[in-house]
């Protein structure tokens, strides 16, 4: 183990832990057999260390032997004992309250509630390899700038049709084509920050401005994000803004009123209804959209103006661990009134992540606005694959038209609520 890089060392022994946690003798054994290991908070680290050095470490009583699994030498770092492993919960929800470790993003957190979605889940890998050869197929010369310009309307209403079409089918399949799913809605821990991770949710405020309100230290997450735990002692330690209202925090842990009262006035804006995944050349999209609001003239009509929230995860699972960076985004949006507009840009939320070995997903959430009560967005990344350091001992080179590949976002929802409108924020 200790001859693997310290990256590969990490995952094999999140792998040896998580195959103790499925062994049908473990299964029966007390929880304080499984042991959950962070880096302590007096350990001068870097967010990119802390996240890799955060460990599982398993004590297992016979038949299997006792072992432990340590990603690092213990004299490297020191490592803070927080927990017992608690078994995964594979049908039924996490409570309200449970402790967990986010198994993508590395970060202690707390279950506020959870919510049925449906999950819309599409591959496109058969299909980006035809769209980038029918793009490199076609002629674009500055001779033809002119005949460009005069065929935009053209195309324009052949986009629109091609909308109505996809709208009408996207009717026809909700309901049928989906998957349920389970997501939740945790405080985090902010003592385990990760630059990959733009936690938080934004909500109109009472009053009538442009601006919108930003809860920090809250995030989303699926079901398989969660791994729960048992905390060592109570009252539970955590840093987060909102845990105190939320929780009573002591011998007799458990929600408060305060946190039901919340998530009640909020449901609304707070309720995860679909979720849409498409995964492109190894690298996964999810989107998860919210309807905040209107603004301006009637719930329903055309002169109020609309506003949703999305939730947009990135995710790199190439076996191989090469890593890409996201150079653009490029964004059609399909408002009810019948207009498309196009929106390009770098980046995205003003920076270029790289999605590698130390970091592989990224997270962000903006916003859109449109002058009808619903609309369909989607769009793709500009993806540049990078060179790994240090070099994989056999690996081919990529030549140069090779390096730059699209990805796509998939078509989702801008609409209300299925309960009904939603209407302006008092």
């Amino acid at each position: 183990l200790m001859r693997l890089s310290l990256s590969r060392r990490v995952g094999y022994a999140t792998v040896l832990a998580q195959r103790q946690l499925s062994h049908p003798v473990l299964q029966q054994q007390q929880q304080q057999q499984l042991m959950l290991m962070i880096p302590s908070q007096t350990t001068q680290l870097s967010n990119c260390q802390r996240r890799r050095l955060t460990t599982l470490s398993g004590v297992a009583s016979s038949p299997v032997p006792n072992r432990r699994y340590y990603s690092v030498p213990s004299s490297r770092v020191k490592l803070e004992h927080v927990g017992c492993l608690s078994p995964v919960k594979v049908t039924e929800r996490y409570a309200p309250g449970q402790a967990f470790v986010h198994r993508v993003f590395g970060y202690r957190g707390v279950v506020l509630a959870s919510y049925q979605a449906r999950l819309f889940d599409k591959s496109s890998e058969a299909t980006s390899a035809a769209a980038t050869a029918s793009s490199a197929s076609s002629p674009t010369t500055a001779g033809s700038a002119d005949s460009v310009a005069a065929e935009e309307p053209q195309e324009q209403q052949a986009d629109q049709q091609q909308q109505q079409q996809q709208q009408q089918q996207q009717k026809e399949k909700d309901g049928r084509d989906s998957a349920p799913c389970v997501w939740y809605l945790v405080l985090v821990d902010q003592r385990d920050p990760n630059p990959s991770l733009r936690e938080g949710f934004t909500f109109l405020p009472v009053r009538p401005d442009p601006t919108v309100t930003l809860m920090s230290a809250v995030d989303y997450c699926s079901h398989s994000d969660l791994l729960p735990y048992e905390p060592r002692s109570r009252p539970l330690s955590m840093d987060n803004p909102w845990f105190a209202d939320f929780f009573i925090n002591g011998q007799a842990f458990g929600p408060t009123a305060a946190l039901q009262g919340w998530l009640h006035k909020m449901r609304r804006l707070l309720q995860v209804d679909c979720v849409y995944r498409e995964t492109t050349d190894h690298i996964r999209v999810t989107v998860l959209p919210f309807y905040m609001g209107s603004r301006g003239g009637g719930g329903g009509d055309l002169s109020a103006m609309h506003h949703w929230r999305y939730t947009i995860r990135l995710e790199n699972l190439d076996p191989a661990g090469r890593p890409v960076v996201l150079r653009e985004r490029y964004w059609k949006i399909f408002s009810a009134g019948g207009t498309i507009e196009t929106l390009k840009g770098r980046g995205v939320v003003g920076a270029e992540p790289e999605l590698g070995a130390s970091f592989p997903a990224f997270q962000y959430h903006s916003h859109v606005q449109l002058r009808a009560p619903w609309g369909y967005m989607w769009g793709c990344y500009s993806m540049e694959r990078m060179l790994p350091q240090p070099p994989i001992e056999g690996a081919v080179p990529l030549p140069p038209d090779q390096m730059l590949f699209e990805v796509k976002i998939p078509v989702f929802s801008l609409s209300q609520k299925p309960s009904g409108p939603v209407g302006r924020q008092e």
